[in-house]
């Protein structure tokens, strides 16, 4: 009746326990939740757009002419939230049309 079990005697309940309780059923792994596979989508699109739009104005600025030095301290000056310039070319107006790549 009693197969499989053994005595313990440190137990101060039934004699006749398990020495080993039974464990639970393996859970399965829980999946990333909708929203925040969307978030982590959502995060990576806006820094690879403040990213795209980083490195332009780090062209624009090298095309202009100045030094390595000089251009450091500006995007630097940018990143700190110091308005330098009001610029009359805008980012957008640099991106390549599919048809301009096509053509």
């Amino acid at each position: 009746m009693f197969q499989g079990f053994e005595s313990n005697p440190s137990h101060t309940g039934d004699t006749c326990t398990p020495l080993r309780p039974m464990r639970p059923p393996m859970l399965p792994k829980s999946k990333t939740s909708k929203k925040a596979h969307k978030s982590e989508h959502k995060k990576k699109r806006l820094y690879e757009e403040w990213y795209f739009e980083n490195q332009l104005l780090a062209l624009a600025i090298h095309d202009l002419g100045a030094s390595t030095r000089m251009m450091a301290q500006t995007l630097s000056e940018i990143a700190q939230g110091k308005e330098l310039f009001s610029p009359s070319i805008e980012a957008k107006d640099f991106r390549v049309s599919k048809d301009e790549e096509d053509g």
